[in-house]
């Protein structure tokens, strides 16, 4: 696991700075656990839009506007926010098993791709 997340990360070509790694280093696997599913909420919020062009103030830019697909929008925002509850509650127990550098470079991996979708 490790070496497809660093070419992932070498792919990307982006690293997270010094002093944020070192502030991750100094915070504990509670800490990051948190910061890791925000990573991931953030990430399923995304993904199902990527394919779209997004505003941060507007939302979506690019996607019709219909009856239908508000319908389907508020459909995967409904199924979005299940998921997100479900893996907050599961995984809020099970990061902390994971070594602390393993959980610093998932967070680190998550906002790259976050970065990169938005």
């Amino acid at each position: 696991m490790k070496k497809p997340l660093m070419i992932v990360l070498l792919a990307f070509g982006m690293k997270a700075s010094a002093q944020q790694e070192q502030s991750y280093e100094q915070m504990s696997k509670m800490q990051l656990t948190k910061i890791y599913l925000e990573q991931v909420q953030q990430l399923a919020l995304a993904v199902p839009y990527s394919s779209f062009t997004m505003s941060d103030t507007t939302g979506i830019v690019d996607m019709p506007t219909s009856k239908y697909l508000k319908n389907k929008r508020d459909a995967v925002s409904k199924i979005t926010a299940n998921f997100n509850k479900t893996v907050n509650v599961e995984l809020y127990e099970i990061i902390p098993y994971a070594d602390k550098a393993q959980i610093i470079q998932a967070i680190q991996f998550l906002e790259n791709i976050n970065s990169v979708i938005k």
